[in-house]
């Protein structure tokens, strides 16, 4: 039992790896393409994916609602500022 449950665990971590291996830079998410960047350790990352369609009109404070469908691929690439002005500096 033990040989079976060692073999299938490294059957599963090998083809972990080539899933992993094989995931490129660009998604789609249904409502937007967005293409990342590989970091060269083998890490890809997606930055600034937009979630939920902005909180404007009849859409302030209520619940989240689906992001606004974009045809562009978006280059996910760095954080975007945030859409409200930053505090005061302290005088």
């Amino acid at each position: 039992m033990q040989f079976s449950l060692l073999s299938f665990c490294v059957a599963l971590v090998s083809y972990a790896e080539i899933v992993v291996g094989d995931v490129g830079l660009t998604v789609d998410l249904g409502y937007s393409k967005y293409e990342g960047r590989a970091l060269g350790n083998g890490v890809s990352q997606w930055l600034g994916i937009r979630y939920a369609a902005p909180p404007l009109g009849e859409l302030r404070f209520r619940a989240p609602a689906p992001p606004l469908f974009n045809s562009t691929l978006q280059i996910a690439n760095k954080v975007h500022s945030p859409p409200f002005p930053p505090p005061f500096p302290n005088s």
